[in-house]
Parts: structure tokens; C-alpha cells; sequence
């Protein structure tokens, strides 16, 4: 087992815990963002534990080991994205053990991801471990968002909570700008680090000869920010203008599935569930708009980022999530977060193919620029280059 006390001088490699109050691993923006940060960290040649819950897929990454929760495991087998009582029962679970491996185990780093650090800011004294604040999403505001916390007094401690943590970590990553912007302004001197999500490929292949039908497509879970029914309500408004639309959903839960289905009994809706990561560059290649209609939400959906790797069309909601990063009739066509705004999209894409081959390409270009795996890789380096000078 490698101990924390290399960092005696023996070594200069670094012993980094990784708290993941997720669901790890399974196809999720989160839980994939945390094993491609893991997988970038081992590959500098650091030890990583990830901590998480006893659910997900076990998956081997070159210096990472995988430490699980055992308590809740014979009664919660699968907990939805979002807030959850079963989630706050399994935070519950992990925080105990993660205080269990930091005396155990001296970290360099406790890199913590969402609301585990709000637990481990108030247990700094434990040892000289440099405290990570990792802000995948603002929960304060995404609590609001989901509808599942209306409590005003619950919404305040959460905040409270949150900007604690914030003030006591030694630095702080983001996944966008504007979680960059409000860092930076209630906490001038923190250093922040902006990393945003990366492709599950960088070179996604054009799809080969002439396709019978135009694919529309759509990945992701079904939460209700996601605006799946915006998007649904949508299509059906111009399917019957465009006789070689198909609208195909590639993501959810079994059950939510079989709903869908179920009120959508259409053959040009196709819900193709949840499919494996390594499925996805299929997917894209056979699309010719991708889309994203959100309708709530601040930072940027995991899966813009391919589909700008992709060179294909995107269709967005004129929201933060989106216009932060986007620029309309550039790498994107912006479109009010309503059906009546989706079938708008729709009708220009799929009426106008010259401007969807300038968007396409307009996406790869920024892609290129700013988010491929290398300069990902450049964003984790910089971090890790931080966390190297600045461990006690």
C-alpha cells in the first residue's frame, strides 16, 4: 500500500484523496468528469483514492484505487442524479469513512467534489492536508433548480455551508466561467483553476454516404432541467414539415424510459436508453443536430463538449449554461428555452444546411482552440503543479 509518509523527501509523487459523493462509475456527467480528472492525475505519476459509494461499475484507472461505502448497500441499489434522501443517507455514510482514511492515510490532498466539502472544511485540523474545493455544480442554486428542496431555511444552511467551505479551501476548480466569476468575486485572493469537461473523443468521424433520414439527436438524463419535454413538444411541432426528421434519445433510467415511450408512441421519437461511453462518438457520427435544451442550470451540460468535438450542428437554449461558452450563429444557434423556441432551431437547421455546416464547423474550431483533451490535460497539469508547490 502506498502510505502517505513517502512525502517524508523519499518521493516527490503525491497521495491524493478523492471524495466523490457519486454514483462511480456509471454514465453521468459528474462521476465521468472525476474519473477523467483521477485518470489525468495518474498519469502525472500520482497515487490517487477515490471515495465514493458503494453503487456504480468498477473500473481500472493506471494509479487509482476505488475505496466504497458499504453501509445502505443491501437496501439503496440505485439512487436518480440530483438530490435525493437516499443520496444524503449514503453522503452520510462516506463522510465517516473519509475521515477514517485521513487519519489512517497521510494525503497530500483531499480534493473534494460538491458537498463533501462542506463536511471535510470543518475537519482541516485532522492533518496538513492541502484542502481542494472541487465545484462541479453551484448545489445551493441547483437544489432550487430541481424543485426537490423548497425549504428556505434548508436553502440557507446549504448556502452558508458552501461558503464556508469555500473560504477554508487552500483553492478551488471550477467546471465554467460563471462559477469562476463568483469565486473570484467573493474570494479575490483564492486561487481558482477552471477546468471544464472534456470529449469522450477527440476525433469523432464524419458520417460515410447519404443517410434516408436526419437524425436529431439528444443525450442525457431526464431530469426535468434538462428540458426534455421542451425538446419533444418541439420536434413534434415541425415533424410534419420535415417528413425526414427523426428525433432520437440516446440516455435515462429504465423506467423513465418505458414512460416516455409510452406517451411519445411515435416511430420517427426513438428512445434508445442509456448506452456505454464508448457508444457515444457512434451516436454523434450518425447525427446532424445535436441539442441541449435546457431550461435551468449554470454550468455547462458535460456533453457540449463532444458535440463541438463532433463538427455537427448544435441546438441550444439561450441560458448561462449554454451562452457562456457558446456564441449564437457561430458554434451554436441560441434559442429561447421553450418549445415554441426549439421548433424555431429546428426549422433553421434543418431548412438552411449551409448555416448548420457553418455552425459544425464553427464548434470544432473552438473545441480545438480551447477544450481538446490536450488542453485539458494543460488545465490538470497547472492544478497538480499547484498542489505540488503548496503541500505542507
Amino acid at each position: 500500500m502506498f502510505l502517505g509518509a513517502q512525502k517524508s523527501g523519499l518521493s516527490q509523487k503525491m497521495y491524493i484523496l478523492l471524495i466523490a459523493p457519486q454514483p462511480f462509475f456509471t454514465i453521468r456527467g459528474t462521476p465521468m468528469a472525476v474519473r477523467e480528472l483521477a485518470s489525468a492525475i495518474g498519469k502525472l505519476g500520482h497515487r490517487v483514492d477515490i471515495l465514493t459509494f458503494h453503487l456504480g461499475d468498477d473500473i481500472a484507472v493506471p494509479g487509482v484505487r476505488i475505496i466504497r461505502t458499504k453501509a445502505f448497500s443491501r437496501v439503496i441499489k440505485a439512487i436518480p442524479p440530483g438530490f435525493s434522501f437516499k443520496k444524503v443517507l449514503l453522503d452520510m455514510a462516506l463522510f465517516p469513512k473519509a475521515l477514517w482514511l485521513i487519519l489512517r492515510n497521510r494525503y497530500d490532498v483531499v480534493h473534494c467534489v460538491e458537498e463533501s466539502a462542506h463536511f471535510i472544511s470543518w475537519f482541516r485540523w485532522l492533518g496538513s492536508f492541502l484542502f481542494i474545493d472541487d465545484m462541479d455544480s453551484n448545489i445551493p442554486h441547483q437544489l432550487e433548480y430541481s424543485g426537490k428542496v423548497t425549504n428556505r431555511c434548508v436553502l440557507r444552511i446549504v448556502k452558508t455551508l458552501d461558503r464556508i467551505a469555500l473560504a477554508r479551501a487552500d483553492a478551488v476548480v471550477t467546471i465554467c466561467p460563471v462559477f469562476t466569476e463568483s469565486v473570484r468575486s467573493a474570494f479575490p485572493d483564492k486561487p481558482v483553476f477552471q477546468i471544464e469537461d472534456v470529449s469522450v473523443s477527440d476525433e469523432i468521424a464524419p458520417r460515410e454516404g447519404p443517410a434516408e433520414m436526419r437524425t436529431v439527436l439528444y443525450t442525457g438524463n431526464f431530469e426535468r432541467y434538462q428540458g426534455l419535454d421542451i425538446l419533444l413538444e418541439g420536434f413534434r411541432k415541425v415533424q410534419g414539415r420535415w417528413r425526414d426528421a427523426a428525433l432520437l434519445i440516446v440516455g435515462g433510467e429504465e423506467g423513465e424510459v418505458r414512460a416516455m415511450k409510452k406517451r411519445y408512441d411515435d416511430p420517427r421519437i426513438i428512445f434508445a436508453g442509456t448506452k456505454p461511453v464508448s457508444e457515444m462518438p457512434r451516436f454523434l457520427q450518425a447525427a446532424d443536430i445535436l441539442v441541449s435544451p435546457r431550461v435551468s442550470g449554470e454550468n455547462t451540460p458535460y456533453k457540449i463538449y463532444s458535440y463541438l468535438a463532433s463538427g455537427k450542428a448544435i441546438l441550444a437554449t439561450r441560458i448561462i449554461s449554454h451562452s457562456q461558452i457558446l456564441t449564437n450563429r457561430e458554434d451554436a444557434l441560441l434559442v429561447d428555452p421553450t418549445a415554441e423556441g426549439i421548433a424555431e432551431g429546428l426549422n433553421a437547421l434543418l431548412g438552411e444546411p449551409d448555416l448548420a455546416r457553418k455552425i459544425g464547423a464553427g464548434g470544432r474550431k473552438l473545441f480545438e482552440a480551447r477544450y481538446s483533451r490536450q488542453r485539458y490535460r494543460e488545465k490538470v497539469g497547472a492544478l497538480v503543479k499547484f498542489m505540488e508547490e503548496h503541500r505542507r
